[in-house]
């Protein structure tokens, strides 16, 4: 997900369920969808300079209940985190891989 650019967060609260959009390196618009939304954190904080697009991306097992746990790391140097049960990447299931995305 390195360049690839954020262009909105949502978050339904009732339906404890968030959705990223960004656009991939084709620019072509993409969905992360996360449902039973546990946690979310963002630091907006412009550390390294002004910037909407994606350093690095990981999910990982967030615990032994079988959940995700979604990092974004913004070229700007703010941080994004979800924890989740479950997330779709284009309406297709997350495997949680260690590393980046």
């Amino acid at each position: 997900m390195h360049d690839w650019t954020l262009l909105e967060i949502r978050i339904d609260w009732a339906a404890s369920s968030a959705v990223l959009i960004v656009l991939d390196e084709f620019s072509l618009s993409r969905s992360i969808f996360f449902r039973g939304l546990r946690e979310f954190s963002a630091d907006r904080r412009e550390h390294w300079g002004p910037s909407s697009s994606i350093n690095e991306a990981s999910l990982d097992d967030s615990s032994t209940d079988g959940g995700v746990s979604f990092k974004v790391e913004m070229q700007s140097g703010g941080m994004i985190s979800i924890s989740a049960a479950a997330a779709d990447f284009d309406g297709k299931p997350c495997k949680p891989a260690v590393g980046p995305l």
